[in-house]
């Protein structure tokens, strides 16, 4: 399988190159189950990922024009929170934004990014999504019930869409499925890298922590340790051209936090 998966990521990437250049975007808590009323803070952070696009380190500060962030509950539709974010750094390119959310209701949530814009100084298009799932009890003691809606696909140009609840299967030990959606179909051959905090990936993929996706653009990870870990994805057409850019950068991002044991 390994071989087959190198084989279709040398055809895939003839002409779509996982990006060198790009930044991610991504949205962090500091927990992935929340008691309902008990306030948890939201942050969008961009980086441009040290050792080859692989960790946390944070690049600049998205610009007012370049927010987007959406919440959405269960299946429901996205509601706008670009709003709700707040600077917190002391110069216009350092820092991050985030907000402070106090969910009054139980359910499943979502909280995605997405930007699209073509950066002059390349010159480059950056279309990018992000993802964080969160899951609302009514008091401590409730154990907290499947995540509804987690794999929903959003439509973005390229997306990571999990296939295992993200916060009741993100578990020390057991194994995380994603998938990669490009253009609105499932991409084969692409690198998914599942990044834990303060580890340093080795070679150009670590097989620890990075796969190919497979025929139906899914990988399979196993989480090796507890705490946060942000899967990501890239492409790089170089073949797209427009109004002002000579390719596409595509990158996705989910941010999880891996639990010691299950929630």
């Amino acid at each position: 399988m390994q071989v087959r998966n190198r084989v279709l990521g040398s055809i895939a990437l003839a002409t779509l190159v996982a990006g060198a250049g790009a930044h991610d975007i991504w949205v962090e808590t500091l927990q992935s189950v929340v008691k309902s009323g008990q306030p948890v803070r939201v942050a969008l952070l961009v980086g441009n990922h040290g050792n080859k696009h692989r960790d946390f380190k944070l690049a600049s500060k998205l610009s007012p024009s370049m927010r987007k962030l959406e919440l959405f509950e269960g299946t429901g539709p996205g509601k706008a929170i670009t709003d709700l974010l707040q600077d917190q750094g002391l110069d216009a390119k350092e820092g991050y934004w985030s907000f402070q959310w106090k969910p009054d209701k139980e359910g499943s949530y979502l909280i995605a990014t997405s930007f699209d814009q073509v950066m002059s100084f390349a010159p480059v298009r950056d279309i990018k999504s992000g993802k964080k799932f969160l899951r609302v009890v009514g008091s401590e003691k409730d154990a907290p019930r499947p995540t509804i809606g987690f794999d929903r696909i959003l439509g973005h140009g390229l997306e990571l869409v999990p296939l295992t609840d993200p916060v009741l299967g993100a578990v020390e030990g057991r194994s995380f499925r994603v998938k990669v959606i490009y253009k609105g179909k499932p991409f084969a051959g692409n690198k998914v890298a599942f990044i834990p905090r303060g580890k340093v990936l080795q070679g150009d993929l670590d097989p620890q922590y990075e796969a190919l996706t497979d025929s139906n653009g899914t990988v399979t990870m196993p989480l090796r340790e507890s705490g946060e870990v942000l899967v990501v994805t890239q492409v790089h057409d170089r073949e797209a051209k427009g109004e002002g850019y000579q390719s596409i950068g595509y990158s996705a991002t989910i941010h999880l936090w891996v639990a010691a044991k299950r929630p």
